[in-house]
């Protein structure tokens, strides 16, 4: 039973975080238009992506102790990484008529994500045997060092992965066990602690909005205006923000399944499909027709909703668990 619910309890982390994966990206294209929706814009960005890759750390145990697998899991995500980088490129050159740069691995669209789970995997088994505190602060002085090289700039990818190299490494160092020990004044503090947050971005966007390239850019500290010791300050307040703001949601999530888990359970897809379906969205000015106040802030929100349940139906899920699940090297017997 205690398995079930701590499968249940990951589900429904993923549920969440993906969800605001879907809701973030909707809000790009408005997220500028009031200090409501830039506000839930600024706060989902300062978590939601570390968050995610956390949760991937944390799975990416089986990988480390299954060596004869290793191969096939990262021909997968490579494969997987080529078919969504060209659906996305062919995709929004025919229906929004983009003109598109061909950087296969320069890119900062939705498919690096792929292109990341490969190269955190082959990092990862490196950390093995080091203290987590020491393969903790190893990865967190790479993603503060990388910010202080200026070809950063012609590697976007890259740059994204030593920078959220931390939150992989401590997820994979996480004991799972402790999610069984959160109790109710740890919630109680986590909902007040998340909405301190916000409010702190509500009334501060755009001082917020002048930091937010520290966080996750490609870009070196210097060519966004600051010295290397400030542009290490921002992204280590990223680094304590983020994890407190992803330790506060786990202390919210329930451990039983609801009608929601299967999300959860389905999150490759959603994370796929969905960013597919903004291109219709911009395409027939769903943008235009929603305005960029309040009102437009809750439509997003009920529209990532039920793009995120679309997005999980069994069809898309199956077909990229094939795609995922090549084999290239058999088990051994």
């Amino acid at each position: 039973m205690a398995s079930k619910e701590r499968i249940a309890y990951w589900d429904n982390l993923k549920l969440v975080l993906i969800y605001l994966v879907v809701v973030g990206h909707f809000l790009i294209p408005i997220s500028n238009k009031t200090g409501t929706v830039n506000a839930t814009f600024q706060w989902i960005y300062f978590f939601h992506m570390p968050a995610f890759v956390f949760v991937s750390g944390f799975f990416s145990k089986s990988f480390v102790k299954r060596e004869d697998q290793r191969v096939n899991k990262l021909a997968g995500y490579i494969l997987l990484y080529f078919i969504y980088f060209f659906a996305l490129y062919f995709l929004e050159i025919a229906v929004l008529n983009a003109g598109r740069t061909l950087t296969l691995f320069s890119t900062k669209s939705a498919p690096w994500y792929m292109l990341a789970m490969a190269a955190w995997l082959i990092i990862i088994p490196y950390f093995k045997d080091l203290n987590p505190y020491v393969g903790i602060t190893v990865a967190i002085i790479f993603g503060l060092l990388i910010g202080t090289d200026n070809a950063t700039c012609n590697a976007p990818t890259i740059a994204r992965i030593i920078i959220l190299l931390p939150f992989f490494v401590a997820g994979y160092y996480f004991n799972g066990e402790r999610i069984k020990n959160i109790k109710i004044w740890m919630r109680l503090l986590a909902v007040i602690i998340l909405i301190a947050i916000f409010l702190l971005i509500f009334y501060n966007t755009q001082e917020v909005n002048k930091y937010m390239g520290f966080f996750y850019s490609e870009r070196s500290y210097l060519s966004m205006g600051k010295g290397n010791i400030k542009g290490i300050e921002l992204r280590m307040i990223f680094y304590i923000v983020a994890s407190l703001m992803t330790a506060c949601v786990m202390c919210l999530i329930p451990s039983k399944r609801n009608i929601l888990t299967v999300i959860g359970e389905r999150s490759l897809s959603v994370f796929v499909i969905h960013r597919l379906l903004r291109a219709f969205f911009v395409k027939y000015n769903f943008y235009k027709h929603i305005g960029g106040g309040k009102k437009a802030l809750l439509i997003v929100l009920i529209i990532s909703l039920i793009i995120s349940a679309f997005s999980s139906i069994k069809v898309f899920n199956e077909g990229l668990k094939k795609i995922i699940g090549i084999k290239i090297v058999n088990k051994k017997s």
